[in-house]
């Protein structure tokens, strides 16, 4: 940071930086890439694998997991759309 700070060609960079941001903007708008991730992350939520929620579970809970009894198994609801 500090090297680029102090190089006298410090605005030279950062042109070409805009420049390289510009072109790739104009070939995939920024807009699309948020599109494809929302995409994704409603499959990861709402959709049938479990997988998401489990690992999450693993990673709230850690090593105090809830001893959830055998009559009483975990079931995901995976019809419900809303957070």
């Amino acid at each position: 940071m500090t090297r680029f700070a102090t190089s006298n060609d410090h605005l030279t960079k950062a042109g070409k930086t805009l420049t390289l941001k510009t072109r790739d903007e104009r070939a995939r708008p920024l807009a699309a890439y948020r599109a494809e991730e929302l995409e994704r992350m409603a499959a990861n939520f709402f959709g049938p694998d479990p997988a998401y929620h489990l690992a999450r579970q693993r990673f709230v809970y850690k090593d105090r997991m809830p001893n959830y009894s055998a009559e009483r198994p975990v079931v995901f609801d995976t019809s419900v759309r809303s957070l």
